[in-house]
């Protein structure tokens, strides 16, 4: 008796088979329920794709295929590193947040709490952000903005 071989299964219904092997895989698709439903499911796909149009392709397209087939993997997209670069800058805008609110700025609820716990583990032993005065936030964003849209915009313009 045969076993299950989903091979042997593509190759009986594209008749690639010897006329034993023929035999022995409807023999055993008389007998396996799954081997059955495989083989019908594959003849229903090729029949499907048979009865679709023919597309007239370039003559260079199989070329061109085969010749990215062999290049190395793209690099990551300038957006890539652009969304990187402004989580993280994010990150470290939102820390004077909590500036911001003593200059009667408001700040939203949900900001609060992460900006209050942002600045305890990381400005308390130091005191920075009572040092920093309000136009050196603003200069401090300014920056990190424009260090981060510079950087994906240039990513962007040397894109191929």
């Amino acid at each position: 008796m045969m076993r299950c071989d989903d091979e042997l299964l593509h190759a009986g219904t594209e008749g690639l088979l010897e006329q034993r092997d023929q035999e022995a895989l409807e023999h055993h698709r008389s007998v396996c329920p799954r081997c059955r439903r495989l083989f019908d499911e594959l003849v229903a796909v090729q029949k499907s794709l048979r009865a679709l149009p023919r597309i007239d392709v370039p003559a260079h397209f199989v070329r061109l295929c085969l010749g990215r087939l062999h290049q190395p993997p793209a690099h990551r997209q300038w957006w890539e590193y652009g969304l990187a670069l402004g989580a993280a800058a994010t990150g470290i805008i939102a820390l004077p947040l909590d500036r911001l609110e003593r200059l009667g700025l408001k700040v939203p609820g949900w900001v609060e709490g992460t900006v209050r716990q942002a600045e305890t583990a990381l400005s308390s032993p130091l005191g920075l952000l009572d040092r920093v005065p309000w136009w050196g936030i603003v200069v401090y964003v300014v920056v990190v903005s424009g260090l981060v849209l510079a950087f994906s915009a240039s990513k962007f313009w040397r894109r191929k």
